[in-house]
């Protein structure tokens, strides 16, 4: 935003310089005054391409500022969608444990069973 600002001055002022210079040219001038008017030319054409290159520059900037914040959001994706089937993952895991745990109850519910029918068999074999 401050570049804008001080971009807009510098047009300005570079557009009065060259306005400047135009209509001065119409007139007679001694050496010194021509020599003033050569200088306030060659400056208006410095400045001109100093605002060229500092705009090349920018959009170079804003071209790396776009691909390296397009590579952020991508990885942030990427980490995102990760933690997603890592969450996932945990959650199966958490599933089976107590699947486990249940199986494993039931399983020693069996076997009490099975020695209770055995302990009832064998007394009404008595």
């Amino acid at each position: 935003m401050e570049f804008a600002f001080v971009e807009l001055i510098c047009e300005v002022i570079l557009r009065e310089a060259a306005l400047n210079v135009v209509t001065t040219s119409k007139y007679e001038f001694e050496d010194p005054d021509m020599e003033f008017i050569i200088m306030q030319g060659l400056f208006a054409i410095i400045y001109r391409e100093a605002i060229k290159d500092a705009k090349a520059k920018l959009n170079i900037m804003n071209v790396k500022y776009d691909s390296e914040n397009e590579a952020r959001v991508s990885l942030e994706i990427h980490v995102v969608e990760k933690e997603k089937v890592l969450r996932l993952e945990f959650e199966e895991k958490e599933r089976l444990k107590k699947e486990i745990l249940l199986l494993k109850a039931l399983l020693k519910e069996k076997d009490r069973l099975q020695l209770e029918i055995a302990d009832a068999l064998a007394k009404e074999k008595e």
